[in-house]
């Protein structure tokens, strides 16, 4: 009895690695699992669902990422951050976005000025975002990035388009997470 009272702590000590390492066996079984080991029945998202018709474009705003996160989300649907390039294109993305219902939220679109300051280009195809026709959508007073040293949000070098009445375009700080629309490839 004295041996057992001795190294109860160390006792209680096995108990809980034992209990901790069983605990992360568990989490590691693809597809989640409850207690029992079984899988769930909840499903992570195995494709993206927000594609109007045979649009291109693809809104996937169940995720949560900053503007490098986007290129690697798309990428991981085989698909690729949105290049909008003409009144069509962003009339696409408008009827995508209508289908998201999420109004007012932002979303990373594949452009940015990192490297290139006042020269925002498509990360897709490296060409200027007016490029081949001129076509911009900015919001009043967009690109902010003039503004560095009063703007609240800091450097902003990625694009996102917000869900508003003509998907105007905002250049934000890369770091926000935020959904983001795809394209086809």
């Amino acid at each position: 009895m004295t041996i057992l009272r001795n190294n109860l702590p160390l006792a209680i000590l096995l108990l809980t690695v034992v209990i901790v390492c069983d605990s992360a066996a568990i989490d590691d079984i693809p597809g989640g699992s409850n207690i029992n080991g079984n899988q769930s029945s909840i499903p992570e998202d195995p494709a993206p669902k927000s594609r109007l018709g045979s649009s291109k474009y693809v809104v996937l705003s169940y995720v949560s990422v900053d503007f490098s996160g986007s290129l690697q989300t798309c990428r991981s649907y085989g698909l690729q951050p949105a290049t909008i390039t003409s009144q069509k294109d962003n009339i696409d993305v408008q009827d995508a976005l209508a289908m998201s219902s999420t109004y007012g939220s932002s979303y990373w679109i594949g452009a940015t000025n990192l490297g290139r300051p006042n020269n925002y280009l498509w990360i897709t195809s490296n060409r200027p975002i007016w490029y081949p026709n001129g076509y911009l959508n900015w919001a009043v007073g967009q690109p902010n990035n003039a503004f560095v040293t009063t703007n609240p949000f800091g450097t902003t070098n990625c694009v996102a388009v917000q869900n508003l009445i003509g998907a105007p375009w905002i250049a934000t700080n890369c770091a926000f997470r935020m959904g983001v629309i795809c394209q086809d490839v």
